[in-house]
């Protein structure tokens, strides 16, 4: 296994925008926390290096995105009545746990979203990995409902009153949150709103669960004016921002991307507020002189899953929000570390390019805990640079359920994948040298699913759209990259 050293690494990305005009707004800068170490880097094969002595600090975070914690789970197992629900439905959350290590026999399976055990073992191993390595910090982004989970419910249950949902989805998420907070007791965790985490249909605007799930993951906060100021913002909205209180130089922006989405119909005026409302973030962040780090749960740019299957471009984001963020982005990409995202259940990354000398912007995805889409569950461990809030590298985990035993495992290092050279230390710009062929192309395809017997973007040359997405996040940049690529499959 490859250790958790730390090397040197800048981000960058790319794309073409258009430049927005002076005092509009855009900037945030990521931190992340790294340990202080310092190491001759012959000795470090993981990295790379050969030439350079890092003694600088290092700070490290992690995310987790996608965890689809299902309780209905041995109920489609067996496909029958199910007496866990009922007893978790009578029971206090403080009994959730006890009940569901009862009830809940059946092993983890592919095509199935994360039952008690696998969350169970996902939080073990971030709690290890967190104390290992001094952790600041977990994001949460997004999707910590299973799928169809009002359906199953009513299924389940036959209760279809929306007082019995609610209950039993804030009953879920209390339960997690409470979980978290047990396991991973000395540090924060930030939580994003997916597109799975409602009381009713997905990509909507509910009030009423932004004020009720803001009292309930505020409390995974554990600086008191974190925890107020998170509660009151997403209680508006579904979003907010807070200064990280181990670094006030770093601002955590955290985005509801329901807003921009294409399926989000109707919600034009709240993508608007939205919109305006990171404007002022990032022009704040910009005039106090910080960093940010931008946390959302659906990526901005090309669904090239969708794109393959329907033969047609299908984007993550309406057009209009698209221009608007990335504007915004190029504006203030000086402030800007990185972007975290999940959603695709992948371990994917973007590169956001900008006409001119502007600095290009670096979206990293995380992949999913869930296995739904025969992929292995993974998580995140990133490095930053305490000195300079400059992103080093991350490592990636997977837990390969196909084992006989399966235990958590490192799948690999970027710092070592990526092939970084200590002399630029530039993580993006290493990541930018992808090509449509070669061992950066290799290595993306074989990481993408964390299963090595099933890798979909090599399939029946699908590569291409999946490439094609990598830079260009607009339906005229990416049919471009087809057309160049000489890509015929009717995309």
């Amino acid at each position: 296994m490859l250790s958790e050293s730390v090397l040197g690494i800048k981000l960058v990305s790319t794309y073409n925008v258009v430049q927005p005009k002076k005092g509009t707004s855009m900037g945030i800068i990521n931190f992340f926390h790294l340990r202080k170490v310092a190491f001759i880097c012959s000795f470090l094969i993981v990295t790379g290096c050969t030439d350079k002595v890092y003694p600088e600090k290092t700070v490290t975070f992690i995310t987790i995105s996608d965890l689809h914690f299902n309780p209905f789970y041995n109920c489609d197992i067996k496909n029958d009545t199910c007496l866990i629900i009922d007893k978790l439905q009578a029971a206090p959350t403080s009994q959730w746990k006890e009940i569901l290590e009862r009830y809940e026999q059946s092993k983890q399976i592919y095509n199935k979203d994360t039952n008690y055990f696998l969350f169970h073992s996902v939080l073990g191993t971030l709690k290890k990995r967190a104390d290992d390595t001094h952790a600041q910090f977990v994001l949460l982004l997004g999707d910590v409902l299973a799928h169809d989970y009002n359906k199953n419910y009513i299924k389940y249950t036959g209760d279809t009153s929306s007082i019995g949902i609610q209950n039993f989805v804030n009953k879920t998420m209390q339960f997690i949150t409470n979980e978290l907070k047990n396991r991973l007791s000395s540090i924060d965790v930030y939580t994003v709103v997916g597109n799975n985490d409602t009381y009713s249909d997905h990509y909507t605007s509910e009030a009423v669960f932004y004020k009720n799930i803001a009292k309930i993951w505020s409390q995974s906060i554990k600086d008191e004016k974190n925890r107020i100021k998170m509660e009151n913002d997403f209680s508006k909205g579904g979003y907010y921002s807070l200064e990280l209180s181990k670094q006030k130089k770093l601002r955590l922006i955290v985005l509801n991307t329901n807003f921009f989405s294409t399926l989000g119909k109707g919600l034009d005026i709240e993508a608007k507020e939205e919109l305006n409302w990171l404007h002022n973030e990032l022009s704040s962040v910009h005039k106090k002189n910080q960093k940010a780090i931008i946390a959302l749960h659906i990526p901005v740019g090309i669904d090239a899953y969708q794109s393959v299957i329907q033969s047609d471009v299908v984007s993550l984001w309406d057009p209009q929000n698209t221009q608007q963020f990335l504007s915004q982005l190029e504006y203030y990409s000086n402030e800007i570390i990185a972007i975290f995202s999940g959603h695709l259940h992948t371990d994917f990354f973007e590169i956001i390019k900008f006409n001119g000398r502007t600095k290009n912007i670096f979206l990293t995805g995380t992949p999913a805990v869930s296995p739904l889409f025969s992929n292995n569950p993974g998580f995140k461990l990133y490095r930053y640079s305490r000195n300079t809030l400059e992103l080093q590298g991350y490592s990636t985990y997977y837990y390969p359920l196909d084992s006989i035993r399966p235990e958590w495992k490192l799948a690999y290092d970027s710092n070592k994948n990526y092939k970084l050279a200590c002399r630029s230390c530039n993580l993006m710009k290493a990541m930018d040298k992808i090509k449509p062929s070669g061992e950066l192309a290799d290595s993306y395809q074989k990481f993408y699913m964390l299963r090595k017997d099933l890798q979909p973007i090599t399939k029946e040359n699908k590569w291409v759209p999946y490439y094609c997405a990598i830079r260009n996040l607009t339906a005229e940049t990416y049919q471009v990259c087809l057309k160049n690529l000489a890509f015929r499959k009717g995309i």
